[in-house]
């Protein structure tokens, strides 16, 4: 029993973390057309998202620095 809870809380921990992984890289596609439809207000917003789930915050930063350079 001990270790079928312990499998069961490390599968869940590798699904949540394929989930987020997921979930971010759906972020960036979509702020990625935000900012190639030239609709930059809603390409920062995502970018922002993108930079809370993202670790390092790198890709994020330098994606919305381009953004409010764009925007003028």
């Amino acid at each position: 029993l001990y270790f079928a809870t312990k499998a069961y809380f490390r599968e869940s921990k590798l699904l949540k973390r394929d989930r987020d992984r997921i979930d971010f890289i759906k972020t960036l596609v979509r702020a990625r057309e935000y900012s190639t439809m030239g609709d930059y207000e809603r390409a920062l917003r995502e970018w922002k998202q993108a930079q809370k789930k993202d670790p390092t915050g790198i890709v994020a930063q330098v994606e919305i620095a381009k953004t409010l350079e764009a925007m003028g």
